[in-house]
């Protein structure tokens, strides 16, 4: 059995330096400048006037927000936007901004006000669709909390606003909504969290729509973000919907019927041959869609939002032409690619909010480093789990292989790895100790062919801490043909009948003498099946864990 270990890390002198004096989270505030084409907008916020080809400096108020792994930038006048997030082992900006705005959609009823510009960053968009009513507005900012360890902030706006010129197809009114978009950073996390409130104060239900809008562009220059050709989209649905009015980038997908398409080559930005939307289908709430981002394979850096999902049922996928935008960076054909969470499945199709009724989720924003791919992740761990083969076949294969590529959300920290083949039998692969490193892990694992058996069923993973906290799990189905079977290999059987733990405390080990933890008895249920030794002071039991997850000592 060969396990290799890697650790992505090509900056560590540097790491050790920041980390050693800016280990606690910073706020200051500080100034933007960005650059516009001249415009003037009414007192309602409609535009007055605008002029192309023309540039003029803008000053915007800002809060930098810096730990030992990010710099992250957040401004309340124009929206409540995260504006940039720098990921410091890497020194890459990991959100899109426009170098200038430009005034697009006059009069076109697309957008509320009749007009939009883009800017950047990650922003909360209500009360309806296309960017909403609050992507220029100012919004309140407070300061939650603040300490060596935590800084959050929140930023508010409730929706009184009913445009008079509004194109027709908006629709929900003045909602008296109140919307809170909390960001917070911890010192030692290379991740960002955002909260988001809803909270409908008023005596009745209202239909509104609410959706995180982001602009990304992981592995950038910093400053001159941009999304390059080896852009993915990493989404684990295989369908989408894609209107029928953007006909050239449903060209690029088998339709499924109606319009429903498969969603294969699109995940490329360099198959999009021309702007236009697609929302993930048939929803983006299902337990396996609790993560999606953008990973850039020129660099394989990457950032992925990790959310429950369960009021974020909505995720819509907008892109500038690829050929168009590519080497452009001005004017409406932008390189980044453009991901919305939303509360309801698609644009024009309301949610509701009880009278008197609060909606919250928290969203974390992981920037990633030597992930080539997303299989599993949570607020811990982002996770590529792979095996080289779906099937085995035991008289043409010699060896079962595995990795595992892990970027952990809190660097620095001693994990336990386990993998282990499970089934009729239950095979370990490995079972390794490693630090959570800022440019992350690989661990490669191969397992001959002997060891297994036919019952096995499945490859799974348990990553745990030092105080045996279980970080994260992950499984890929498996087969294995011409195998021996599993009893005949040695496989421990597991119906062993079991008594109860009755010590506060026990030192649980492998089989292999290594040392899982000192563990209580309600813990040990955590463990993965398999065969264990516990020390009792100079005793020492075998403890066998069932598929059942009950447990015993003999």
């Amino acid at each position: 059995m060969r396990i290799k270990l890697s650790n992505f890390r090509n900056l560590a002198i540097t790491l050790i330096v920041v980390a050693s004096t800016h280990a606690k989270v910073t706020i200051i505030d500080s100034t933007l400048t960005w650059h516009t084409n001249i415009y003037s907008i009414n007192a309602d916020y409609g535009l007055k006037s605008a002029q192309s080809n023309t540039s003029v400096e803008k000053k915007i108020k800002c809060k930098v927000i810096e730990n030992e792994y990010l710099r992250v930038v957040v401004e309340n006048e124009i929206g409540a936007r995260i504006v940039s997030m720098v990921y410091k082992p890497t020194n890459h900006e990991q959100l899109y901004s426009s170098p200038c705005g430009v005034p697009y959609g006059i009069r076109e009823g697309s957008f509320y006000y009749d007009w939009l510009m883009v800017y950047s960053g990650i922003m909360p968009t209500f009360s309806e669709p296309e960017h909403g009513k609050f992507w220029l507005r100012p919004w309140t900012y407070r300061l939650l909390k603040q300490n060596d360890d935590t800084i959050s902030i929140a930023m508010s706006q409730k929706d009184t606003v009913n445009f008079s010129n509004k194109p027709s197809k908006f629709v929900y009114g003045a909602t008296g909504i109140e919307c809170t978009f909390i960001v917070t950073m911890i010192s030692g996390q290379n991740c960002i969290s955002t909260e988001v409130i809803l909270n409908n104060p008023g005596n009745q239900s209202k239909n509104y729509e609410y959706w995180t809008m982001t602009t990304l562009a992981p592995g950038s220059v910093k400053g001159n973000p941009r999304t390059t050709s080896g852009a993915e989209i990493i989404l684990s649905v295989k369908k989408v919907n894609i209107p029928q009015y953007w006909t050239a980038i449903r060209a690029q997908e088998q339709s499924l019927g109606g319009d429903i398409f498969s969603f294969t080559k699109l995940r490329m930005w360099k198959n999009w041959a021309d702007m236009g939307i697609a929302y993930a289908w048939p929803d983006a709430s299902s337990s396996i869609n609790t993560f999606w981002g953008v990973i850039n394979h020129d660099n394989e850096e990457g950032i992925i939002r990790v959310c429950d999902n369960d009021q974020t049922i909505g995720l819509k996928i907008w892109s500038w032409s690829y050929n168009q935008s590519v080497n452009s960076n001005s004017g409406t054909n932008l390189p980044y690619l453009e991901l919305w969470a939303g509360v309801s499945k698609m644009f024009f199709s309301p949610a509701n909010i009880g009278a008197g009724s609060k909606k919250n989720w928290k969203e974390y924003y992981i920037p990633t480093v030597k992930c080539a791919n997303v299989t599993h992740a949570n607020e811990n761990v982002v996770c590529n789990f792979t095996s080289k083969k779906a099937s085995y076949d035991g008289t043409t294969d010699k060896n079962a292989d595995i990795s595992a590529q892990l970027f952990f959300t809190s660097p620095g920290k001693e994990v336990t790895c386990s993998i282990w083949f499970d089934g009729a039998g239950q095979v370990t692969v490995c079972d390794t100790s490693l630090t959570a490193d800022p440019l992350g892990n690989l661990i490669s694992c191969s397992i001959p062919m002997s060891k297994l058996c036919r019952g096995l069923t499945a490859i799974k993973l348990r990553v745990v801490n030092n105080e045996n906290k279980e970080l994260i799990k992950a499984e890929i189905p498996v087969s294995m043909i011409n195998a021996q079977d599993c009893m005949s290999s040695g496989v421990a059987s597991r119906t062993v009948h079991l008594h109860s733990v009755k010590e506060q405390m026990q030192m649980v080990y492998g089989i292999d003498g290594r040392l899982v933890g000192k563990i209580k008895p309600e813990e040990i249920k955590r463990l993965h099946p398999g065969l264990y030794l516990v020390r009792n002071g100079l005793k020492i039991s075998p403890l066998v864990i069932t598929v059942e997850n009950s447990f015993g000592l003999h």
